[in-house]
């Protein structure tokens, strides 16, 4: 079992990092006002997203006794993509447009699925809202970035290259999603 918190905590830090990396790329693709307005809202977005974790972790801490110790098994995934965010922004700025979308659907689909596959068991009504809330929001996220995708005419990965089980980890599923599409 896990500290609840530590969780919230790990969740959080994924928001303040894809609002980082969508703030980043509103920055890299500034000539272009479309694709910099979407990353520019995606950006305010996962700000809120954030703001509403850090909220969460305040009721924890002020009323303990009613939250519990979870499950996850997932809690490397956050990690990991948090990695992948922080060596995609250490990259040049001349990154493409292509690369970039996929990246961003990459980055989505597995915030997603990490929410989906938390098992937050015994804890409040509250969390479970939450944590149901903080899917429907990342599967919101994806959406519009499959929308862009299709109307600039860059392909979507498949599911099956997301979920490549032959590979040892998130940045290998990546590197090849990045290069069979």
């Amino acid at each position: 079992m896990i500290n609840l918190l530590n969780v919230l905590k790990e969740y959080q830090q994924l928001e303040s990092e894809l609002s980082k990396f969508y703030l980043w790329l509103s920055d890299v693709f500034i000539e272009d006002e479309e694709i910099k307005s979407f990353f520019s809202k995606l950006y305010r977005e996962e700000e809120q997203h954030q703001a509403v974790l850090l909220y969460q972790m305040r009721l924890i801490k002020a009323n303990p006794i009613n939250f519990r110790n979870i499950e996850i098994n997932n809690l490397h995934i956050l990690k990991d993509l948090r990695k992948i965010i922080e060596d995609f922004m250490k990259s040049p700025k001349n990154v493409s447009l292509e690369e970039t979308f996929k990246l961003a659907y990459f980055l989505e689909f597995y915030t997603m699925e990490s929410y989906m596959a938390s098992t937050f068991k015994d804890t409040s009504k509250d969390l479970d809202k939450l944590v149901k809330n903080m899917f429907n929001e990342s599967n919101n996220h994806l959406e519009k970035v499959k929308k862009i995708m299709l109307k600039i005419n860059i392909k979507i990965p498949s599911l099956k290259e997301l979920n490549d089980e032959n590979k040892e980890n998130l940045t290998e599923i990546l590197e090849k999603t990045l290069k069979n599409c």
